[in-house]
């Protein structure tokens, strides 16, 4: 990892425990599983319109 990219990770996290990073990152896998579904609704809508 680069110099600039730990340091911004260290200034980025650093407020937060190990608990509510991965709390963080557990909930960040939920929310991309919630945006794939609403684009994959988007597309049936697109499909039924044409």
């Amino acid at each position: 990892m680069s110099e600039r990219h730990a340091k911004t990770m260290q200034l980025l996290f650093s407020k937060f425990s190990e608990a509510e990073i991965e709390q963080l990152f557990h909930l960040d896998e939920k929310l991309y599983g919630g945006m794939e579904r609403v684009e994959e609704y988007a597309r049936t809508l697109e499909t039924k319109e044409k």
